[in-house]
This record gives structure tokens, sequence and C-alpha cells, in this order.
């Protein structure tokens, strides 16, 4: 095998290997990240005020990168709805770990901010949608107790800074378990003098206590990245015990006073207090969706009138059910949303195509309205890769591995000048001992001055590793790189990238859709759908099924049947007789969804 390597190769070109693969390879933007000298420092006035002039906690050479590297992966379009409207710029939704998902995003982009992470209170109540990346997430925040979900929020608020615009603010929901840590954090990152508000959202619950006073507040922290911002002002009416009196008063040329009345002026506004009286919703309520941490719209209107105009962009990086695109819809804003729950990405997604297509939805026609475009990060639909094409799935792997893709039978990309193969999309399609030889033969006929090259792959025979390794024996180095399915963000990737240094590029997860078995069963004029024997092909278990009982092409959840965690039985009464065209995702805590679409009579 060597001999005949070796005679084919002196009679072929030889090619300049450096001008024709380095040269010409896409440059990979870099990310700017704050040096420590971009950070506030805090005159020393007061010797009572702590000293905050120090970078922030966790900050290092590099910013975050020590301890959240850089992940060069794709993105993966997993749906666009369109409404016509082709001109503007699309909203997007994405899903997947909202820091790699930022760095992806352009500087100075964004207008408005507003997130609700995760508060420092407790696993079980943070972790809404139950979904399996969530909380895995949100276990790796509390590891350290508290200066690691610091660290870990930081991180995030360091890109959320580069994001903003010149004239951008941020608002940044949280309880009293760690408003205060954050702020004197928040301090150090968008400076003291940024800082404007300590927003107090005032509501009433039914609980009772005894030993202390009822907590019945949040802390949202009001931040802009400089000294000039949009800022529109709101105001309040008085209230009914301090209603401004206009006092009238005649007087009598001797001076005397001879009449005097007090008008009540109820028109009379004033500047809106940081204290916010606004009502939780109630458990009959449209807007509430089955969570306990959803926010209520009117908060959000608020805080997006306020540091917004038309057209702006508004963003949240912790959406959870979609409160803050919803209401950014209704005012006019173009909005991003992210979240690492997949549950969380589908219920946002119903709950805007619910708004847009409900009469007082928007305050335009649909045919005005951008599309929706939603994306995923580090987690990757198999069954959408599978109907790509042999070149869209070779394209993918190639960029998943920080390469650069390029259109050859025997090569598909390059990464750092070396030749890059990739196997079958088809995972029971191993890499063979024919796929070896070839792949070293065209090397060393086009680029005999380096005879490496990789093979990324599901799987390699045991011939193709004994062509590996004769091929080892002549010189020629191809590497076997098996393309794995770790969860980022684990434990398992961070010793891969961390404690091993190994090449973090290639690590990514790919998500498989449930089996889906649905029972139809008719019983006093109600139907019951039940999903009882569907299993999830991810390891994990169903916890959520959305239904749309008036389906017409773009799945919209029927009323009452958005968030459904761990149910397998749906029931419904249909108020007119005929046949319907209805419609069901159903969702795994693993992130694997699948859509499915019935007709009953």
């Amino acid at each position: 095998m060597a001999d005949e390597l070796s005679d084919d190769s002196k009679s072929t070109k030889l090619i300049d290997y450096i001008e024709e693969t380095v040269s010409d390879e896409e440059e990979i933007e870099a990310i700017p990240l704050p040096d420590q000298g971009a950070f506030f420092k805090m005159p020393k006035r007061f010797g009572t005020v702590p000293d905050v002039s120090e970078t922030p906690l966790g900050w290092g050479k590099g910013g975050y990168a020590h301890l959240y590297p850089y992940v060069k992966l794709p993105m993966q379009r997993l749906e666009t709805i369109s409404f016509g409207n082709n001109d503007g710029k699309p909203n997007k939704l994405y899903w997947g770990d909202n820091l790699h998902v930022m760095r992806t995003l352009p500087s100075e982009s964004i207008d408005l901010i507003y997130i609700d992470p995760p508060f420092f209170s407790g696993k079980k109540y943070n972790m809404i949608f139950q979904d399996r990346n969530e909380v895995i997430t949100f276990e790796d925040i509390w590891e350290g107790g508290l200066p690691t979900y610091l660290v870990w929020l930081n991180a995030r608020l360091v890109e959320m800074k580069r994001l903003l615009k010149p004239t951008g603010s941020i608002y940044v929901h949280l309880d009293w378990h760690a408003s205060h840590y954050v702020k004197v954090e928040m301090d150090k990152i968008f400076g003291y003098d940024n800082f404007k508000n300590e927003i107090i959202w005032s509501y009433q619950r039914w609980t009772g206590t005894t030993d202390k006073f009822q907590k019945m507040h949040d802390v949202i922290l009001f931040y802009t990245k400089g000294k000039h911002y949009t800022f529109n002002v709101q105001t309040e009416p008085y209230s009914e015990k301090s209603l401004h009196k206009a006092r009238r008063i005649s007087i009598a040329k001797n001076g005397k006073v001879i009449e005097q009345s007090y008008t009540d002026d109820t028109s009379r506004q004033k500047s809106m207090r940081d204290v916010w009286e606004i009502s939780y919703i109630n458990s009959q309520a449209k807007e509430r969706l089955g969570y306990p941490t959803q926010k209520p719209e009117a908060l959000l209107e608020r805080i997006i009138k306020a540091s917004s105009n038309e057209g702006d962009v508004v963003a949240d990086f912790f959406c959870g059910g979609g409160t803050t695109p919803a209401v950014a819809q209704k005012l006019g804003r173009r909005w991003i949303a992210c979240d690492i729950s997949r549950i969380a990405i589908e219920v946002t997604k119903g709950r805007l195509l619910r708004l847009l297509k409900s009469e007082k939805g928007t305050q335009f026609s649909l045919s005005k309205v951008p599309n929706i475009e939603v994306w995923s990060w580090g987690f990757y639909d198999a069954e959408k890769l599978q109907d790509a094409t042999d070149g869209e799935f070779k394209d993918f792997i190639v960029r998943a591995y920080g390469g650069r893709p390029i259109t050859s039978r025997y090569v598909n990309g390059f990464k750092n000048g070396i030749p890059i193969l990739v196997g079958d999309k088809d995972p029971k399609k191993p890499i063979t001992k024919k796929e070896v030889l070839e792949f070293a033969k065209y090397i060393q006929e086009n680029y005999q001055l380096n005879k490496t090259g990789t093979i990324l792959a599901w799987g390699f025979s045991d011939s193709a590793i004994k062509a590996q390794e004769a091929l080892a024996n002549t010189g020629s180095e191809i590497d076997f790189v098996k393309i794995k399915t770790v969860r980022i963000g684990t434990y398992e990737f961070m010793e891969d990238v961390i404690t091993k240094n190994k090449d973090y590029e290639k690590i990514f997860r790919f998500v498989l859709p449930p089996e889906v078995v649905l029972h139809i069963s008719k019983e006093n004029g109600e139907f019951i759908f039940d999903f009882s024997d569907s299993i999830s092909l991810n390891n994990g278990k169903i916890i959520n099924i959305q239904a749309d009982f008036n389906f017409d092409g773009k799945f919209t959840p029927s009323e009452g049947y958005i968030f459904n965690p761990n149910t397998m039985i749906l029931k419904y009464r249909f108020k007119t007789v005929g046949k319907k065209r209805i419609a069901f995702k159903i969702e795994d805590d693993q992130g694997g969804e699948k859509l499915i679409v019935k007709e009953v009579e």
C-alpha cells in the first residue's frame, strides 16, 4: 500500500500549499472585550463608600474566556415564520446558552436590555420548565454558592454592555437574595455614575409570616451605558389621598378675603416614582401561562416605553415565557429573545403567534410585521440536519469544527491549513478503509508539502483504523475526530476544554425528536388525546404538550394549551361540528420536539 501511494505521488503536480490554503482563509472577527481600564474607577470622595474600582468578580486576562471559553459553533435555523414582510430585518428567537449566543451578535446593536435571570433563591423556584438543559445550567450556577452565581452573571453582563448602543439602557430584575451584591458588580461593569434607579416592584400575595415583615417586592436595577441615553418621562396620577388641591381666592379692594374654595384637579399627573405598585398575575388572568415567575405585561410595558422608541431593538436573554418580546411586539419595537430551554422557546413562539393572530394583538397589519426567525446554538435538531443535503451537512460539520468549508469530492474544508473530510450524515455509516485511502491519496497528489489530514465522522470501521495505522508508518498522519454529543457547559465539557485542553470546537449536541404515540377517544362530546405511550429518544422524558385546535399551517397554541407541564392527556370540547385540523407539539426535557398534525370529525 505504501509503495502504491508513493508511486502515484510522483506524477502529481506540486501545489503551493501555503498560498492556496492559508492566505485565502476566512478571517473571523474577534469579539472585543473591555480591558481593565474600561471599567469605572469610582472617586474615593467618602471614606465610608466601598471601593469598587477593581474589576468585576471573576475577570481575568482576556475577560471571562478562561472560565467560559469561546466556542465557534454555527447557528442552525430551525424555522422562519413569514408574514409577507421581507423588507425589514427579522425578529430573532434563539435557543441556546445566552453567553455564547450574545458572543455571535454585533457590538452596539441593541437599544434596551431587560433580563430576569434566575434569582439566587433556590433551584426549584428557578427551574421553570424543567428542561434538562435548563436544569444543568442552573446546577452549575449554584455549585459554588453566591460567588459562582456572581461570576456566571458578570460574564453575561459584560457581553450585554458590549451589545448596548451608546444611548442604550439595561434593567436587571432581582430579589433580596442577591440584588445588593449584583449592584456592586454592575457598578464595576457599567459605572457608578451610570446607575439611574433601584426600582421597587411592590405587589400583594396571600402569604403570612409571624417572625418578620412580609417580603412583598422585587428590585430592578436600572443602568445606562453612557451619559446620554434614551429616556421618555413616564407619569402617574396622584393618589386619592394626595389629590392636588387648586386653591382659589377672591380678594376685595380693601384686602379682605371674600371667597375661598378648593377644587380637586384629578387630571394632574406627577413624574413616576421608583416604587411601582403593579399586581402579580392572578390565576385567572388571560396572560397567565402557568409558571410561577411569569412577570406581568404592565411591568415590561412601563420599562419599554421609558427606555426605547418605536423601531428600537429590545432584547431579553432570559426570555422564559416571552413577556418581553410580546410587549415589544405590541409597542412596535423590534426584538431579540433567548433562552436555554427549548420549551421556553416554543412557549414564547406560541405566545407571539397568538398575539399576532388576535384582532387586538398588534397595531400593524400582519403584512407589515417582521418575520420571526428561530435559531439554535449548541443544540441541534438531528432530524432537520438529516433532512439537509449532503453538502449542507458537511458544511455544517466543518463550521462546527471551526473550519472553512469548500466544495470538493475528497476535501470538505480546511482548518489551520489542514484538509478536512466529513463522513456520511447517517450515524449508522462509519468511515471505511476505502474513504481513508482515497483521502490520503488526494492529499499526497495535491498537497505534497503536507501529508496531514483530519476526518470527522460519527464512527470509524476497524478496517479504517488499520488503514490509518498503516499510513502512519509511511509518514501520512490522518487524524480521526469522532463527532461527539456532549452538552456544552457540563462538567464533561469543561473538563475537556480546561483540564485536558482539548479541541472544544468539535463538541456539540444533537437532539432527536420524541417518538409520538397518540390515542384519540371521545367521551360525552369531549375529545381525549392520550400521549401516554410517547417516549423521548434522548434518554429523557416528555414534559410539555402544546395543542393548536385550529391549525392553519402556523402552529399557534390554543388558549390554555401553551404550557402543560407533565401532562400526557389533553381534553378538549370543540364549539362547532365538522372536520377539524389540529396539531400538537410534544417536547421532552432534553430539547427534543416534534410536531404532528391530525384531522378529527
